[in-house]
Protein backbone atom coordinates (compact mmCIF):
# COMPACT_ATOMS: atom_id res chain seq x y z
CA UNK A 1 0.00 0.00 0.00
CA UNK A 2 1.22 3.37 -0.86
CA UNK A 3 2.73 5.80 1.95
CA UNK A 4 0.42 8.98 0.53
CA UNK A 5 -2.50 6.89 0.79
CA UNK A 6 -1.92 5.47 4.28
CA UNK A 7 -1.39 9.06 5.65
CA UNK A 8 -4.73 9.99 4.37
CA UNK A 9 -6.18 6.70 6.24
CA UNK A 10 -4.69 8.30 9.04
CA UNK A 11 -6.06 11.90 8.68
CA UNK A 12 -9.19 10.76 7.89
CA UNK A 13 -9.69 9.73 11.49
CA UNK A 14 -9.31 13.51 12.49
CA UNK A 15 -12.19 15.06 10.59
CA UNK A 16 -15.08 14.28 12.94
CA UNK A 17 -12.94 15.69 15.54
CA UNK A 18 -11.98 18.84 13.27
CA UNK A 19 -15.93 20.04 14.37
CA UNK A 20 -15.21 19.49 18.35
CA UNK A 21 -11.73 21.38 17.89
CA UNK A 22 -14.03 24.44 16.24
CA UNK A 23 -16.79 24.25 18.99
CA UNK A 24 -14.04 23.85 22.02
CA UNK A 25 -12.63 27.20 20.47
CA UNK A 26 -15.86 29.01 20.18
CA UNK A 27 -15.96 27.80 24.21
CA UNK A 28 -12.36 29.36 24.80
CA UNK A 29 -12.97 32.49 22.97
CA UNK A 30 -16.87 33.37 24.35
CA UNK A 31 -16.32 36.80 22.37
CA UNK A 32 -16.51 35.17 19.31
CA UNK A 33 -19.27 34.30 16.82
CA UNK A 34 -19.31 31.29 14.80
CA UNK A 35 -18.30 32.74 11.53
CA UNK A 36 -15.76 34.95 13.19
CA UNK A 37 -13.86 32.16 14.80
CA UNK A 38 -13.32 30.91 10.86
CA UNK A 39 -12.39 34.24 9.59
CA UNK A 40 -9.74 34.99 12.45
CA UNK A 41 -8.21 31.15 11.10
CA UNK A 42 -9.41 31.04 7.46
CA UNK A 43 -5.87 29.95 6.86
CA UNK A 44 -6.41 26.76 9.51
CA UNK A 45 -10.05 25.84 9.10
CA UNK A 46 -9.68 26.37 5.27
CA UNK A 47 -6.50 23.77 5.69
CA UNK A 48 -8.26 21.11 7.52
CA UNK A 49 -11.51 21.15 5.16
CA UNK A 50 -9.19 20.37 2.19
CA UNK A 51 -7.95 17.56 4.15
CA UNK A 52 -11.01 16.60 5.37
CA UNK A 53 -12.10 15.96 1.76
CA UNK A 54 -8.84 14.48 0.31
CA UNK A 55 -8.29 12.10 3.53
CA UNK A 56 -12.31 11.06 3.59
CA UNK A 57 -12.41 10.66 -0.49
CA UNK A 58 -9.01 8.10 0.05
CA UNK A 59 -11.08 6.22 2.82
CA UNK A 60 -14.22 6.40 0.21
CA UNK A 61 -11.87 4.81 -2.31
CA UNK A 62 -10.40 2.23 0.10
CA UNK A 63 -14.03 0.60 0.73
CA UNK A 64 -15.31 0.96 -2.67
CA UNK A 65 -14.64 -0.99 -5.60
CA UNK A 66 -14.71 -4.32 -7.01
CA UNK A 67 -14.75 -7.60 -4.48
CA UNK A 68 -12.60 -9.95 -6.66
CA UNK A 69 -10.65 -12.13 -4.17
CA UNK A 70 -12.26 -15.32 -2.83
CA UNK A 71 -11.12 -16.16 1.04
CA UNK A 72 -11.96 -18.15 3.99
CA UNK A 73 -12.49 -16.16 7.20
CA UNK A 74 -12.40 -18.77 10.06
CA UNK A 75 -11.34 -18.18 13.69
CA UNK A 76 -12.28 -14.23 13.71
CA UNK A 77 -12.67 -12.05 16.74
CA UNK A 78 -13.65 -8.41 16.85
CA UNK A 79 -10.74 -5.57 17.63
CA UNK A 80 -12.48 -4.18 19.80
CA UNK A 81 -9.87 -1.76 21.33
CA UNK A 82 -10.14 0.52 18.29
CA UNK A 83 -13.02 2.77 19.88
CA UNK A 84 -11.16 3.25 23.54
CA UNK A 85 -7.94 3.72 21.46
CA UNK A 86 -9.42 6.46 19.53
CA UNK A 87 -10.24 8.25 22.43
CA UNK A 88 -7.44 7.87 24.07
CA UNK A 89 -5.61 8.89 21.63
CA UNK A 90 -7.23 11.47 19.66
CA UNK A 91 -9.93 13.17 21.85
CA UNK A 92 -8.43 14.03 24.47
CA UNK A 93 -5.36 16.15 23.42
CA UNK A 94 -7.01 17.64 20.55
CA UNK A 95 -10.03 19.17 23.16
CA UNK A 96 -7.22 20.50 24.83
CA UNK A 97 -5.83 22.36 21.79
CA UNK A 98 -5.85 26.25 21.94
CA UNK A 99 -5.54 27.46 18.63
CA UNK A 100 -4.27 30.90 19.67
CA UNK A 101 -2.11 29.89 21.53
CA UNK A 102 1.41 28.79 19.59
CA UNK A 103 2.78 26.48 22.02
CA UNK A 104 -0.66 24.34 22.30
CA UNK A 105 -0.57 23.91 18.14
CA UNK A 106 3.12 22.87 18.27
CA UNK A 107 3.04 20.33 20.83
CA UNK A 108 0.09 18.99 19.14
CA UNK A 109 1.54 19.21 15.46
CA UNK A 110 4.96 16.97 16.82
CA UNK A 111 2.42 14.78 19.10
CA UNK A 112 0.42 13.50 15.70
CA UNK A 113 3.32 13.64 13.55
CA UNK A 114 4.42 11.08 16.48
CA UNK A 115 1.52 9.11 16.49
CA UNK A 116 0.95 9.14 12.60
CA UNK A 117 4.71 7.38 11.85
CA UNK A 118 3.62 4.83 14.25
CA UNK A 119 -0.15 4.48 12.61
CA UNK A 120 2.17 4.40 9.12
CA UNK A 121 4.93 2.75 9.79
CA UNK A 122 2.63 -0.36 11.62
CA UNK A 123 0.07 -0.52 9.73
CA UNK A 124 -2.32 -0.02 12.11
CA UNK A 125 -4.97 1.31 8.89
CA UNK A 126 -7.73 -0.04 11.03
CA UNK A 127 -8.02 1.98 13.89
CA UNK A 128 -10.48 4.69 12.07
CA UNK A 129 -13.39 6.18 13.40
CA UNK A 130 -14.73 6.77 10.16
CA UNK A 131 -15.23 2.68 10.36
CA UNK A 132 -17.08 3.09 13.08
CA UNK A 133 -18.98 6.22 12.07
CA UNK A 134 -19.65 4.16 8.89
CA UNK A 135 -21.62 0.70 10.77
CA UNK A 136 -18.20 -1.42 10.06
CA UNK A 137 -16.72 -4.08 12.12
CA UNK A 138 -13.66 -4.97 11.97
CA UNK A 139 -12.70 -8.27 13.01
CA UNK A 140 -9.40 -10.36 12.78
CA UNK A 141 -7.93 -14.14 12.23
CA UNK A 142 -6.47 -15.19 15.04
CA UNK A 143 -3.87 -17.65 13.37
CA UNK A 144 -3.49 -15.48 10.33
CA UNK A 145 -3.83 -12.02 11.67
CA UNK A 146 -5.91 -10.83 8.33
CA UNK A 147 -8.20 -8.46 9.26
CA UNK A 148 -11.71 -8.12 8.02
CA UNK A 149 -13.55 -5.18 7.86
CA UNK A 150 -17.48 -5.54 6.88
CA UNK A 151 -20.25 -4.48 7.46
CA UNK A 152 -21.55 -7.93 8.43
CA UNK A 153 -21.69 -9.41 11.64
CA UNK A 154 -19.69 -12.08 12.58
CA UNK A 155 -22.00 -15.02 12.88
CA UNK A 156 -22.98 -14.24 9.81
CA UNK A 157 -19.69 -14.70 8.29
CA UNK A 158 -19.50 -18.65 7.00
CA UNK A 159 -16.92 -20.97 6.25
CA UNK A 160 -17.73 -20.87 2.70
CA UNK A 161 -15.28 -18.30 0.43
CA UNK A 162 -16.58 -15.23 0.39
CA UNK A 163 -15.75 -12.39 -2.35
CA UNK A 164 -13.62 -9.85 -0.94
CA UNK A 165 -11.59 -6.92 -2.01
CA UNK A 166 -7.60 -7.55 -0.70
CA UNK A 167 -6.24 -3.85 -0.23
CA UNK A 168 -2.63 -4.22 -2.21
CA UNK A 169 -0.47 -7.33 -1.02
CA UNK A 170 -1.40 -6.27 2.34
CA UNK A 171 -3.48 -8.69 5.19
CA UNK A 172 -6.44 -5.93 4.92
CA UNK A 173 -9.55 -7.39 3.19
CA UNK A 174 -12.83 -5.51 2.90
CA UNK A 175 -16.54 -6.84 2.42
Amino acid sequence: MNLIFKIFLYLANYVPLYFLVYLKQLEINEEMKFFELFIDYKILWITLIIISIISVSATFYWLSGKRDYYKTFTDLHPINESVLTYFITYLIPLLSLDISNVYSVLINIILFFIIGIFYVKFNYLHVNIIFILLCYRIYQNTNTHNILITRIEKTELTKDKIKVKQIGSSNYFIL
